[in-house]
């Protein structure tokens, strides 16, 4: 009897691959678990799917479009992490009234030493 695979083992790139080439049902058989643990498993790893009527598309000879794998949440945040944005600070114009505790703290911001923060 075959050996039934592990949806676990899969990286996010063979999976998204699977999931592009197979129907999630036949992948579903195939891994012996339902499809709704695979479109879970797709969604925890950030990897999209087909949308309905990728798969009668293409059996009509159409060429439907793939939504291309984005970066993992892991590679967003560590790109992030390298490249830190900080945003230019804009105060509101002149005599505009701020909330109290917008005041406070702008009043901090000012007399802290600029390597504080």
């Amino acid at each position: 009897m075959e050996e039934r695979r592990s949806l676990a083992k899969l990286t996010r790139e063979q999976l998204y691959e699977l999931v592009w080439s197979t129907p999630v049902l036949k992948l579903a058989e195939q891994f012996g678990i339902s499809n709704v643990a695979i479109a879970k498993r797709c969604r925890r790893l950030a990897g999209p799917r087909p949308a309905r009527g990728y798969w009668v598309k293409l059996e009509f000879g159409k060429k439907p479009s793939r939504t291309p794998l984005p970066p993992s949440p892991e590679e967003v945040a560590a790109r992030e992490a390298q490249n830190p944005s900080l945003g230019e600070l804009r105060l509101p114009p002149e005599g505009t009234s701020l909330h109290p505790l917008a005041e406070q703290y702008l009043a901090k911001l000012l007399i802290a030493p600029s390597g504080l923060w």
